[in-house]
């Protein structure tokens, strides 16, 4: 073989491997998720390969002989300008090196944001820069799970100063519309028994209006609060093209809505309340974000709660507060009377006043019982006649039946309570219950305006030749004390007829406050 000839074979082996090399290249370019430039001196694009055109949305041969930095690194940021000088790409024509590996933001032709890693070096020949390279790894879904990371723990940092639910939900539907980048976001309560929801309050961008007001269920979709009852995320993508929703796409169209999701908060079981995301656009939401939105809606329905108890226990406390001072003051009140009534004598009034204490304190089991809800009268008339109806006089007192159903307040219980004690400690001294043919009939009735009559009967007891000239304790309290603590509008009347005393108390069940 000459030596022209083996010349000629060597560079023909050359070209070969130059071409597979070539090829190599063209095919690893072609399908690396990387975007790959390749810029002259002057920083214009000589090459670009596919990934590049998808990542930015610029055809090849529209950006090809463009400056890179002025189509997609022009803004810093925060939005001001970027000149090239300050940029990396800048330092590397600069220097001719080459740079580490650095985050950044760049633009897609359409003016959207990409946060991007890229790395990049200059291309050096013969001692001067002749261009550059630059390879672009779109890390979106990074920078997108760390928002929503470092929303969750905004959220909580916020959760912990509110202390109402509402507050507590509004800012959940905040926070969780602006991570995911939706158009509106907000709370709802549901009535699950007149099927509609309410909206008190939402956060919404330029894109759709602020959403409020009361709004009926099945206009949703046929079956949109059974599948709430799973306590599961309610996802739509798209509500035209979703066989559940497409009937009524309509109304969801005349509030701008075209996707959404739904989260639901369960009390007892039941659905009670709703957190919910609306796009204006169809929207694949991934399961990342239904996954966020579960973990808002748990954090949020955990908070509302944990604030719901508190108020609870406030006013536990407040209750539990009012009632001592109640009950202090009413036996501080007991104790002066009593005192007064038998003169100072140690042993009777360590007997009265006893006497008074055990009727107080079975008012308050009743009470306690009751969950100090409203309590029905008869359970009252009850226990304040306990020992006599336990004890050999059960047979003198009727107690007849008639609205016994009646509820009480704590309060006018308790007063009530006393009342009937200290009527059925008189009519044993001096009345019906003296003797063993005296009756007493106690008769209970309800009015048409609401009101309640109590009236007290006796007869067969000594005669009563005139009203007694001095007024004990009980009397005193009947006729002053009773009717202030039975509530407005109430009365209390006491007649000493010949055949007995009658008395009639006159009120109106006062409502048990929160």
């Amino acid at each position: 073989m000459t030596a022209a000839k083996a010349l000629d074979t060597e560079l023909a082996a050359s070209q070969d491997a130059l071409r597979e090399r070539t090829r190599l290249l063209a095919t690893i370019t072609d399908n690396a998720a990387e975007a790959i430039f390749l810029m002259d001196a002057d920083g214009r694009v000589t090459f670009m390969n596919p990934a590049a055109e998808r990542m930015f949305g610029w055809p090849r041969e529209e950006l090809l002989g463009r400056i890179l930095h002025d189509e997609v690194h022009h803004h810093r940021p925060d939005g001001r300008p970027y000149p090239i000088a300050e940029c990396p790409l800048g330092h590397v024509f600069a220097t001719g090196g080459t740079l580490e590996a650095h985050e950044d933001l760049f633009f897609r032709r359409d003016g959207s944001p990409v946060p991007v890693a890229c790395s990049n070096a200059a291309i050096v020949a013969n001692g001067r820069t002749t261009g550059a390279v630059l390879v672009v790894h779109d890390i979106t879904a990074r920078k997108t799970a760390e928002a929503r990371l470092i929303a969750l723990v905004e959220l909580g940092d916020r959760l912990r100063e509110l202390q109402s639910p509402a507050e507590i939900a509004y800012t959940a539907a905040e926070i969780m519309g602006r991570t995911l980048g939706s158009d509106r976001a907000g709370y709802g309560m549901l009535d699950t028994v007149e099927q509609t929801i309410h909206i008190e309050r939402d956060w919404s961008t330029d894109r759709l209006p602020s959403l409020t007001g009361t709004f009926r269920l099945e206009d949703y979709w046929t079956g949109f609060t059974d599948l709430l009852q799973r306590g599961e995320v309610v996802v739509v993508d798209n509500l035209h093209s979703d066989p559940r929703t497409a009937a009524t796409a309509q109304g969801f169209d005349a509030i701008g809505v075209r996707a959404c999701l739904h989260a639901p908060a369960l009390e007892a079981g039941r659905v009670s309340a709703i957190l919910y995301v609306h796009s204006a656009t169809p929207r694949r939401w991934i399961e990342e974000e239904i996954a966020f939105v579960r973990g808002v809606a748990e954090r949020a329905w955990a908070a509302a709660e944990r604030a719901r108890a508190e108020r609870r226990h406030d006013l536990l406390l407040a209750e539990l507060n009012h009632r001592v001072k109640n009950i202090l003051s009413t036996v501080q009140g007991l104790a002066a009377q009593t005192l007064k009534g038998t003169g100072g004598d140690p042993a009777r009034f360590a007997q009265h006043f006893g006497a008074r204490l055990r009727t107080l304190a079975r008012a308050h089991d009743m009470l306690t019982a009751h969950g100090w809800e409203p309590a029905p009268i008869a359970a009252t008339m009850h226990n304040a006649l306990a020992p006599w109806l336990q004890g050999g006089r059960a047979g003198q007192i009727e107690i007849a039946d008639a609205d016994h159903a009646v509820p009480v307040s704590p309060r006018q219980a308790q007063a009530l309570v006393l009342a009937f004690h200290e009527l059925a400690t008189n009519a044993t001294k001096y009345g019906a219950l003296s003797t063993p043919k005296g009756q007493v009939s106690i008769r209970c009735q309800a009015g048409p305006d609401g009101s309640v009559a109590v009236d007290w009967t006796e007869a067969g007891g000594p005669p009563v030749v005139r009203p007694p000239d001095r007024r004990g304790f009980g009397t005193r309290l009947l006729e002053r004390g009773l009717g202030q603590d039975l509530g407005p509008g109430s009365t209390v009347s006491l007649r000493f007829e010949p055949g007995g005393l009658q008395a009639e108390i006159r009120f109106v069940p006062m409502p048990v406050p929160g």
